[in-house]
């Protein structure tokens, strides 16, 4: 059932069962285009221009730099260490004892609990490693996790050498030793 609607300037809206439709004659649709196009244009022109064109990749999201010593990681906070940074070192292995979930490395710069819980028959005490991971809270200082481990052979660098640093009893019991290879002079007094 088609009823009409209104009669304006020579249209005719109609009315189709829930639709509208509109008819004109030929020379009134033209003058209404003309009208209605630079409308139109300006719309898509500025639609157009607000979108980002699909070609243009996304701007790179910047990656955490990667920390390449002990210290870098020794000396972030609880709170920085809980975000994962990505750490890549080089040290020697101080002490692996597989069975007790020991794992430490020692870099030039300090050394680093590396918290891994799988079996590794080829590494121990002395030998150099290059280790990958990322930062977690420790329960004393930050860790690494999640490593991927690979023992270096002396062909590939020249390696430093590294010895215990001599520490005082008041600087063990700050916790500011822990996870490094120190050394410690005193005298017992009673076994």
């Amino acid at each position: 059932m088609i009823a009409p609607l209104k009669q304006m300037g020579g249209m005719r809206r109609m009315h189709h069962e829930g639709t509208k439709t509109v008819s004109a004659n030929p020379a009134q649709w033209r003058r209404s285009f003309r009208a209605a196009g630079g409308c139109l244009l300006l719309w898509l022109l500025l639609t157009c221009l607000s979108v980002p064109a699909a070609d243009k990749p996304p701007p790179p999201v910047p990656k955490a730099a990667v920390l390449t010593s002990a210290d870098q990681v020794f000396s972030l906070s609880p709170e920085e260490a809980d975000t994962a940074l990505p750490v890549r070192l080089r040290g020697m292995v101080t002490l692996y004892l597989p069975d007790l979930s020991l794992f430490f490395v020692q870099d030039p710069t300090g050394g680093i609990y590396v918290f891994d819980n799988s079996a590794r028959p080829n590494l121990r005490s002395g030998q150099w490693v290059e280790v990958e991971g990322v930062t977690g809270r420790g329960r004393v200082t930050p860790v690494l996790l999640t490593p991927r481990v690979r023992v270096l052979s002396s062909n590939e660098f020249a390696a430093p050498i590294i010895s215990p640093r001599p520490v005082s009893l008041d600087l063990i019991r700050a916790s500011r030793c822990d996870a490094q290879w120190v050394q410690l002079t005193g005298t017992v007094r009673q076994a």
